[in-house]
């Protein structure tokens, strides 16, 4: 299984730093890679919606509500690092109304209302006028073993640009290692985007019906 230790040192390996055993040593590499990590991980867990990392959660009201804007206040959980999308929004992408769908759609040159989920990120709670509020969204995932491994290289490639130039001193070696990143993170996305199957979409019967 791949350890923190194993990651740190993969990107020490593409720095041409020297390998350590433990984030708590007083060398130069140790000290860059552990003051890295967490942040780079949550970075770039935070950057695309990677399978290993999605949740799912259906959140409590608050007992405060908004003062004004919106009607209900829910509390995001303690590991979320982005909320994907609200249950409406996934319904509306299934009718093919688009995740961005605003409640109006026209029809024969006429505007017609569907409900739509709006909210608004606050803090550490999400704002919504829906009295039920359920969220796809990317969690804080520190257990190495879940990582995908397309992740786990990619993960790497990253530390090692943040800590390349604390390690080399070299401005050209971060650029380096930043158009090797561009290319793995496009392989990554691409094998993210494959698992599972194809969301199949289909038109809204309630669109049918009124035409």
């Amino acid at each position: 299984m791949v350890a923190p230790i194993d990651i740190c040192n993969a990107a020490l390996m593409r720095v041409g730093g020297n390998a350590i055993t433990s984030l708590t040593e007083n060398t130069v590499a140790a000290k860059a890679c552990n003051a890295s990590y967490d942040i780079v991980r949550r970075d770039l867990l935070r950057s695309h919606p990677w399978n290993f990392a999605l949740k799912y959660a259906e959140l409590a009201q608050d007992a405060t509500k908004p003062i004004f804007g919106y009607d209900f206040s829910f509390t995001l959980p303690s590991d979320c690092l982005r909320v994907i999308s609200t249950a409406e929004q996934e319904e509306n992408n299934y009718l093919g109304l688009g995740s961005d769908f605003n409640g109006f759609v026209t029809i024969s040159s006429s505007v017609d209302y569907a409900m739509s989920d709006q909210y608004k990120i606050i803090g550490r709670h999400i704002y919504s006028n829906n009295n039920k509020m359920l969220i796809k969204y990317i969690s804080d995932v520190e257990d190495t073993s879940l990582f995908d491994p397309s992740f786990i290289e990619l993960f790497a490639v990253r530390l090692a640009m943040t800590i390349s130039y604390k390690i080399t001193g070299s401005v050209q070696a971060r650029a380096d290692l930043e158009r090797e990143f561009q290319y793995l993170l496009t392989n990554a996305m691409q094998v993210n985007g494959q698992e599972g199957t194809r969301e199949r979409i289909e038109r809204s019967l309630w669109l049918v019906s009124r035409r």
